[in-house]
């Protein structure tokens, strides 16, 4: 059976959320939006907790107008740090921010992007990890990372939003 597949975007914004649960730090971006799903949001934006497989979510992403990725960055500073960066931004090959999924970020927006020309924008919020060894939970300087990183995810909300302070109301 053939299916059929509609191109057009279905969310203006999604955030996905990466990482994986067994491997402490790693898991901070489902952490992260774990945090955000119960808050009251407009239908316009997906909030996903993406796991380990970005694959799995080829076709959501490449129907979203703009991308925000929550994830564990290795920046090479000091752990807990916080980083904001655009995907146009990353040069092609680096390793300075890299995720441990497998497939890269770019690849798969890159899938997304022939097959619909979106996300126009992908924005990457993360956190510097202390280990991403074997273990659930994560390292106390995540712990304490954790409330500036979700409140700078929720002023991207609502820089997307307009600046609109309703945008997301608590649970």
């Amino acid at each position: 059976m053939i299916r059929s597949w509609n191109p057009a975007p279905q969310s203006e914004l999604l955030i996905l959320g990466l990482g994986n649960l067994l491997m402490g730090d790693d898991g901070l971006g489902v952490y992260a939006a774990e945090k955000l799903l119960p808050f009251h949001h407009p239908p316009e934006i997906d909030i996903v907790d993406g796991g380990t497989s970005l694959l799995l979510y080829l076709e959501q992403i490449s129907r979203s107008r703009r991308l925000l990725v929550i994830d564990a960055l290795f920046g090479n500073q000091p752990p807990g740090s916080l980083y904001r960066i655009h995907l146009d931004d990353i040069s092609e090959g680096t390793n300075s921010f890299r995720t441990a999924h497998g497939i890269t970020l770019p690849d798969v927006i890159g899938l997304a992007r022939l097959l619909t020309g979106s996300p126009s924008q992908v924005t990457i919020i993360g956190a510097e990890p202390l280990e991403c060894h074997p273990g659930v939970g994560i390292s106390p300087p995540l712990v304490a990372a954790l409330p500036r990183l979700v409140e700078q995810v929720i002023h991207e909300i609502r820089r997307h939003c307009n600046q609109k302070e309703n945008v997301l109301r608590g649970p």
